[in-house]
């Protein structure tokens, strides 16, 4: 808006810390609202019960039935309704307070199913849900590789090798990997001449001395 009404740009700055300050968004405001310090919740939301990760029979799961109307979802797809309408969890309050008791009874029922059967299941009935990944099954996800986040390079020494792909997609511009990760020392002289403009006696008197 800025640059269209007049014409000129602007410096922008984004930084890691504020970033970072910005993204507390709940646990800040609950401070800067009413003072409150929040605790340690690993993957679980303060406010929202279920809402966290859950282990399956093979591996791990994220659910999140953030309201009443998710809660009973859920309750149906877990098979037990009857949770929905019980007095000690018939609301989300309620559910937080009882949080423990809540996630003791949700885990043992996730025991019988597999991750990927309960995540088809809720997602079927509208539940936000998703797997929890470790990092052989995040490179062979079908939507990683579709994308193109594993590239295959290859390296002078260690043959065909694999790497992290490009995770910035430009339409017109496209980014690729062209060049294998180098030698150690590999692109030492083409540095100090290029940009310290040494000569090849100075760059020779460095290796004799053991500097490079």
């Amino acid at each position: 808006m800025h640059r269209e009404r007049t014409g000129q740009g602007q410096k922008v700055e984004c930084s890691l810390l504020e970033s970072g300050v910005a993204a507390m968004m709940n646990a800040a405001t609950a401070y800067l609202v009413a003072g409150a310090v929040q605790g340690r919740w690993g993957s679980a939301h303060e406010s929202l019960v279920p809402y966290q990760a859950f282990r399956a029979r093979d591996g791990y799961l994220i659910i999140g039935a953030g309201n009443d109307r998710l809660w009973k979802a859920f309750c149906e797809v877990i098979g037990a309704p009857e949770w929905a309408d019980d007095p000690r969890f018939d609301t989300n309050l309620k559910r937080v307070e009882r949080r423990e008791e809540l996630v003791r009874l949700i885990e043992a029922r996730l025991q019988a199913r597999s991750r990927d059967q309960w995540i088809a299941a809720f997602a079927a009935a509208g539940l936000p849900t998703g797997p929890i990944n470790a990092v052989d099954q995040v490179f062979r996800d079908p939507q990683v590789l579709h994308r193109g986040m594993v590239q295959e390079i290859e390296h002078p020494t260690a043959g065909r090798v694999k790497l992290v792909g490009i995770p910035v997609k430009f339409t017109a511009t496209p980014g690729e990997i062209r060049l294998p990760p180098p030698l150690l020392g590999q692109h030492t002289e083409e540095l100090l001449t290029g940009l310290l403009g040494l000569t090849a006696s100075e760059i020779a008197a460095l290796r004799t001395d053991g500097v490079i």
